[in-house]
Parts: structure tokens; sequence; C-alpha cells
């Protein structure tokens, strides 16, 4: 049932290692009160934005396995620039697109005009402030794993264009990178690499280990708020 699934969330508890996300349903709510106004946003727009973070957290979990590796391979002269830095950060770029295409679900579901700041409703408000904070922290998460994305890409790019380019003239300058518009600025910054592989490694793992825990506690808020009107839903 999904009241047991918030209630699973409430109580989880906050170990920084992130476990895979199990594979979860989304039972049908009670018929008792389902078209009230809070059980129809639980159902319509609560349940689709949880379904979409918790898809977010899979694919963050694929960006996370691989950053230590490129790490590594960022500091190895013989693969620094090759297919394997290539492939590795294919993968960590598309996760972090996925996970962009994910939050963007939230996104549009929180502009439906039932869960508006206006509502009188005061269950959805709750519904709405919890789903508000459970965004912004996901939208975070984006920010800072795209811009680190992005500068990746544009070191990449300037070292394919200093290879072929014979001489400077008519080389195209590298743009000076900057968080992209509309997105939450992150507390957690940008990972300090030393080019040490063996530091460099667990830096990733530390970076990306306290995105985790963020990430749970603010799912965990989000589901003792849901939880009690999950309930009055059954």
């Amino acid at each position: 049932m999904i009241v047991a699934l918030f209630l699973a969330a409430a109580l989880a508890g906050t170990d920084p290692t992130p476990a895979p996300a199990p594979e979860l349903g989304f039972p049908e709510i009670g018929r008792v009160r389902a078209n009230t106004p809070p059980c129809t946003v639980m159902k319509d727009i609560v349940l689709p934005s949880w379904e979409a973070a918790k898809d977010a957290d899979k694919k963050f979990l694929m960006a996370q396995s691989y950053l230590p590796k490129y790490a590594e391979t960022l500091n190895d002269n013989f693969n620094r620039w090759g297919p394997q830095r290539d492939m590795q950060f294919t993968h960590i770029d598309q996760a972090v697109s996925n996970m962009m295409s994910s939050t963007l679900v939230i996104n549009k579901l929180l502009g439906d005009p039932r869960i508006a700041a206006d509502s009188p409703d005061p269950e959805v408000q709750a519904e709405r402030a919890a789903l508000i904070q459970l965004y912004e922290t996901q939208q975070a998460r984006i920010s800072v794993m795209g811009e680190y994305v992005q500068r990746e890409r544009l070191v990449v790019m300037s070292h394919g264009m200093t290879v072929a380019a014979a001489a400077p003239r008519g080389s195209t300058p590298i743009p000076e990178v900057t968080p992209q518009a509309g997105m939450t600025r992150s507390p957690w910054g940008q990972p300090s690499l030393n080019g040490i592989s063996i530091q460099d490694s667990q830096e990733m793992r530390n970076w990306t280990g306290q995105m985790a825990v963020e990430i749970k506690k603010s799912e965990e808020r989000a589901a003792k708020s849901f939880y009690p009107i999950a309930v009055g839903c059954r």
C-alpha cells in the first residue's frame, strides 16, 4: 500500500551509503475519500512526483558508480584522452540528463492548478510544501552535477581543438563556464581533485555521498508530510 511506502520512507535512517531503490508499486488509493482535493492531489500529483524522484535516484546511482572510475581515468596518462574516458563520460552525461528529465516531471506537476499556492485546503497546502522541498533538493543535485558535466565537456572540447589546430589562427575560443539558467543553487559545490587517483576517486565518493544523504533526508521529510494524508485517503 502507498501508506506503507510513505511510512517506510518516513521512518528510514540516514545511512550515507545509498541503497538501490526497490521496485515500487502504487496501488489505487481507497474509494472512501478518493475525490476530495487532498486525495486527488495525492493520486494524480504526489504519487507521480514520488515515482519521478525515485527514478532520478536510480539514475543518480549510475552516475555515482562511474564518477570514481572517471576520476581515476583522468589521472591515467594512457587513458586520459581516449575511448575509456569517452565511454565513462557518456554514461555520466546520460545519467544526469535522465535525472533532469525526471525532475522536470515534478516541476510540471507542481504547476497543476489543483496544488496551486492559493488552494484553501490545508492538506493540499501541506502536500504542496512537501513536494516543493523535495523538488528543490532534487534540483540542487541536478544543478551541481550538471555544472560538473558542463565543465568536463568543455575540457574535452578544448583538448580536441588543441589537438586538431595546427596553429591558433582561426581557432574557436572556449566559452566561460556558467551555471545553467534557472537551476537551484547547490550547497555541495564541485569536487576538489588534486591529480592523485586514489584521493580523487575517494573525493568523488564523498561528493556524491553528501548528495545521497541530503536527498534521503529530503525524501524522508516529504514522506512524513504525505503519510497522514495518505492514511486519510484509504
